[in-house]
């Protein structure tokens, strides 16, 4: 269940997997409970919607300006290392070019929160492929004459 905290957007109370407790980063903690770009944007030029094997889901969104990354958001309904690796994602991207983006990878996730328990680490996966996919219907949407994606 998500709280707000004002001035300082939602909460989210930590949820991890099952006999690891709550062995986290500090900024695992802190993206996971108050994470950063949460929220849809309107319009986007990038989407992606995507669900892993563990079940949970992870929707990207993203604007882009001459061929930079200048806005990205992200919804989850996954657990704290979910919210944090889909926030994370989102930082690392901000003002990148999209090739750059292409070569984020699940390690550069990790290690941008500082690790996580090996029962999380898919969730930096999630979040990879979630924009992967988001930077594909960009790419699909420039090929077909700048026609938009609707989430």
């Amino acid at each position: 269940m998500t709280s707000v905290i004002p001035g300082k957007g939602p909460f989210f109370p930590i949820a991890g997997h099952e006999g690891h407790g709550t062995d986290y980063s500090d900024r695992v903690l802190d993206y996971g409970t108050s994470p950063r770009n949460y929220g849809s944007l309107a319009d986007p030029d990038g989407y992606a919607r995507y669900t892993g094997p563990c079940g949970d889901t992870v929707e990207i969104f993203l604007l882009v300006t001459d061929g930079r990354v200048t806005g990205a958001s992200f919804r989850t309904d996954g657990c704290t290392p979910a919210i944090a690796s889909a926030s994370a994602i989102t930082l690392m991207i901000t003002g990148k070019t999209l090739w750059e983006c292409v070569r984020i990878d699940p390690e550069a996730v990790l290690d941008y929160l500082g690790g996580l328990p090996e029962d999380s680490r898919h969730c930096a996966l999630l979040a990879v492929r979630t924009l992967r996919r988001a930077l594909r219907s960009l790419a699909k949407a420039r090929k077909n004459d700048g026609e938009r994606v609707h989430p």
